[in-house]
C-alpha cells in the first residue's frame, strides 16, 4: 500500500487523461520497475513469460496475485506515447529528483507502512525546530498543528490496523512549552500535516519548505553515523515527496494528496 500525490501541473497529456488514469498507469509502471527487479536479482534475467507473485497487504489482510510480465510490459508500453511530453517537465518530480526519464513523473508515491527510521527523522527535525527555530518560519509547522485539534486523528486510527500503515504500534511525542502553556507533539499530527490534506504553492513554500529544508539536515546528519539510515525505503520517498513541495512552490501548482 501506499500513500499517493500528484502535481496537478496543466499539461497535454493530463487533457488526454484524467488524474485517476494517471495514478493507475504509474503504479503498473512502478510494479514492472519492482518486479523485474526482484526477478532480476533471482534469475538474472527477465522475460514476458515469468510469473510473479505479488502481495498486497490490506486492511484486510494479504492478498496475492499471479502476474504476467509480458502482460504487465504491454500496459506499460502504452505510456510511452506521453513521453515527449514527461521527458524534462517542470513537473516531473522523478525526473528532477533520481535523474530517470520517467513517464508521468509528476506522480509519486510513499509506500506503507511508515517506517520507524522516518518517524525518528521527522520527529528530530522538529525537536530541532522547537529548540532553535520555534519563530522563524521553520516553526509554521508546529504552529499549524497546534491550532488545529484534528490533525492526527486519522493517522491515530491508521495505526491501529497493525503493520499496514505504520511500522510502529505507537507514535513518538515530544512535549514542550509554548506560548507558556505545556503542549505535547506526536508522529501521528506530523504525518498527517505533511500528507493528509491537498496543498497550494504558496502554503507549500511558507510552511513545508523550510520544514523538509530542515529535515534534510538532519539526514545528512544521521547519515554519518549511520549510512543504513538513510537508505531506509520510505525515507527515499519521503525525501522526493519533499522535492516535490519544493518544486510546486517553483512552478506555482498544486499537489493533490491520497493519504
Amino acid at each position: 500500500m501506499t500513500f499517493e500525490y500528484i502535481l496537478d501541473f496543466e499539461c497535454p497529456v493530463k487533457k488526454q487523461i484524467d488524474l485517476k488514469d494517471i495514478s493507475a498507469f504509474a503504479m503498473k509502471r512502478n510494479q514492472l520497475n519492482n518486479i523485474e527487479a526482484e526477478i532480476k536479482k533471482e534469475k538474472g534475467e527477465v522475460k514476458d513469460s515469468d510469473i510473479y507473485t505479488a502481495v498486497t497487504i490490506t486492511a484486510d489482510g494479504r492478498k496475492k496475485t499471479d502476474i504476467k510480465v509480458g502482460d504487465l510490459r504491454a500496459e506499460v508500453e502504452a505510456l510511452l506515447k506521453y513521453a515527449q511530453h514527461c521527458y524534462g517537465c517542470n513537473a516531473n518530480v522523478q525526473e528532477r529528483t533520481y535523474g530517470d526519464n520517467t513517464t508521468l513523473g509528476c506522480h509519486g508515491t510513499v509506500r506503507y507502512p511508515v517506517s520507524r527510521t522516518v518517524e525518528v527523522i521527522l520527529m528530530e527535525a522538529i525537536k530541532y525546530i522547537i529548540e532553535h527555530k520555534l519563530q522563524d518560519r521553520e516553526g509554521l509547522i508546529i504552529q499549524y498543528i497546534l491550532e488545529h485539534d484534528k490533525i492526527g486523528k486519522r493517522s491515530k486510527r491508521m495505526r491501529k490496523v497493525e503493520g499496514v500503515y505504520f511500522e510502529r504500534q505507537s507514535p513518538l511525542s515530544h512535549e514542550f512549552t509554548y506560548q507558556n502553556v505545556k503542549r505535547k507533539i506526536t508522529t501521528d499530527e506530523i504525518v498527517e500535516a505533511l500528507f493528509g490534506y491537498n496543498y497550494s504553492p504558496a502554503y507549500a513554500e511558507k510552511m513545508f519548505v523550510p520544514f523538509f529544508h530542515i529535515m534534510e539536515g538532519v539526514v545528512n546528519f544521521v547519515g554519518r553515523s549511520d549510512a543504513s539510515m538513510i537508505a531506509d525505503p520510505c525515507l527515499i520517498d519521503l525525501r522526493a515527496y519533499g522535492n516535490a513541495l519544493r518544486i510546486i512552490s517553483e512552478i506555482e501548482c498544486e499537489i493533490l494528496n491520497d493519504m
